[in-house]
Parts: structure tokens; sequence; C-alpha cells
């Protein structure tokens, strides 16, 4: 029992990583950076309650 939990929680081989292309990784961060520039405006609850009622 004390062999497998050790076993269980001893540290395995770590992956191998792959190479990552440079351009593909900055269109990546380019498009992260992009997307926090824009940010949407939310109505407040007033206006929600005035949408909901013109709605109806």
């Amino acid at each position: 029992m004390h062999c497998e939990v050790k076993n269980h929680f001893n540290p395995g081989p770590l992956d191998k990583r792959m190479p990552t292309d440079a351009l593909l990784a900055s269109k990546f961060y380019t498009c992260l950076s992009d997307s926090t520039k824009t940010k949407i405006k939310l109505p407040s609850n007033y206006d929600r309650t005035l949408i909901r009622a013109s709605q109806k």
C-alpha cells in the first residue's frame, strides 16, 4: 500500500514540447490583445428592466 501511494505521487516524466511557429504565436498574441481593447458595454439594471418591459 505504501509503495502504491509513493508511486502515485512520484513525479512522472515531462511531456515533450513541440516547437511553435513564430508567426502563429504572434498572431495569437495580437488577437488576445485586440479582444481586451474592445469592451462591450452592458446595460445597467434599470436599462434592462426598461428593455424587458418594452419587449412584452
